[in-house]
């Protein structure tokens, strides 16, 4: 099997930012998706895997509803959360190794590290760099211990 691909998701309410990093940390992709893509690119991993001949693994930011966004909460079905549970029910079926990371850990993570020029930073192109974050935080925390489990 060749070097495994590190794939950072940031859900979110309306769009979702995917980044996927090689084993030595350069960006092999960024997209930002709707909820439909995102789940159609998480279902493709499998044939992904088959296809490149390597593993996946993927970082996923926590869901965290603070009490003072309750109030303007009250009536949202909560989009982010349901396709959190959607990306860890297809991680599950398809033996994808999942670490979900909270924003506090990545950030202070990232705090002294720097964002490739290719990832955009505004617009649609945050949820890209939330993604990047988080699959570079899983890609140093986490690849190495995961890829000598797995030889």
């Amino acid at each position: 099997m060749s070097s495994p691909i590190v794939v950072g998701i940031d859900p979110g309410d309306k769009h979702n930012g995917l980044v996927s990093l090689a084993e030595d940390g350069a960006v092999r992709g960024t997209q930002t998706f709707d909820y439909d893509d995102l789940i159609t690119a998480v279902e493709a991993f499998p044939q992904v895997e088959e296809k490149l001949d390597v593993k996946i693994y993927i970082c996923m930011e926590v869901y965290q509803l603070y009490p003072q966004q309750q109030r303007y909460q009250a009536w949202n079905d909560f989009p982010v959360v349901q396709i959190i549970g959607v990306v860890k029910y297809l991680s599950m079926k398809n033996d994808h190794h999942l670490v979900m990371a909270r924003p506090p850990d990545v950030n202070r993570f990232m705090k002294y590290r720097q964002v490739p020029k290719s990832i955009p930073r505004s617009g649609l192109g945050a949820h890209q760099l939330s993604a990047y974050r988080l699959a570079e935080y899983y890609r140093v925390m986490y690849l190495s211990k995961q890829t000598q489990e797995t030889q």
